[in-house]
């Protein structure tokens, strides 16, 4: 798997410096309209729309999680505000990523009868064409290595050196699949993710492994206590925000989008 990720186009095309989501949003109107935080609990409350979706058609975590990617990278140089309403992007990054992991039994059509979100009023034609931005936007790269694989291994070597992963492993996975929240896929390897949440996860259950964590190279651990920060910041920060502030700022977005809408039709009149 590591090597794979050495050689996909996710390594080579789709992992940035940590700064550079920070200076790709304030070239976008969205760095002028929200703060960094305020824009980081957008990508969460839409996260968690692709996430809810997935699950009310019945798709394995993996799709939602592929699609999450999708969504991120779109939105790393494309404008919510200007260029595509992320409302339109939920169901088409689900309806891509499905393909891509071979889901072929979801289409447009099922995808847009069952996203309910309130300002969602878009139909499988233009789901349909948005894929294809989509597509462009992600200049075909479609490859996403994902951090499960990674963290399968590491939760069989702790066994193997007689961790009691039994009680270790579900944490660790919900720190995981709670990491597509956050952006970290964007900027570290898999392997370092899936070892970032299992250190986490140890934290949180008071297991001590760094008997464990001492047989680990040095490659393995760089990078390490920034992921975990990344990771548990960006936990704290969604846990610590109600619904309504999610669905305040959804709204001021929308309004943003329907005022520039409206000032470009009135332009396109004179």
């Amino acid at each position: 798997m590591a090597g794979d990720f050495w050689a996909s186009s996710h390594y080579k095309h789709w992992l940035f410096a940590p700064q550079y989501p920070s200076r790709c949003l304030s070239s976008l109107p969205e760095g002028q309209l929200f703060t960094e935080e305020e824009y980081q609990l957008l990508h969460f409350h839409y996260a968690h729309s692709i996430i809810r979706l997935a699950k009310t058609l019945k798709l394995r975590f993996r799709v939602a999680a592929t699609a999450c990617v999708y969504f991120k990278r779109f939105y790393l140089l494309q404008s919510m505000v200007s260029e595509c309403d992320p409302e339109l992007m939920v169901p088409t990054t689900l309806v891509l990523a499905s393909k891509v992991e071979n889901m072929h039994d979801v289409n447009g059509e099922l995808v847009v009868r069952e996203y309910t979100a309130r300002h969602f009023a878009y139909g499988v034609e233009q789901v349909m064409e948005a894929e294809y931005f989509l597509l462009q936007a992600l200049t075909f790269h479609l490859v996403v290595c994902h951090p499960f694989h990674p963290m399968e291994k590491l939760l069989d070597n702790c066994a193997i050196h007689g961790l009691k992963v039994g009680h270790l492993a579900p944490t660790a996975w919900a720190m995981l699949n709670d990491s597509y929240y956050s952006g970290v896929i964007l900027v570290y390897p898999p392997s370092k993710i899936a070892l970032a949440c299992l250190v986490v996860a140890a934290m949180l259950t008071n297991i001590d492994i760094s008997d464990w964590l001492s047989t680990l190279d040095r490659d393995h651990l760089g990078s390490l206590e920034a992921i975990s920060k990344d990771v548990t910041n960006s936990y704290h920060l969604r846990a610590a925000t109600t619904s309504a502030e999610f669905e305040r700022l959804a709204d001021v977005l929308h309004k943003h989008i329907v005022d520039r809408r409206v000032a470009h039709s009135l332009a396109l009149r004179q």
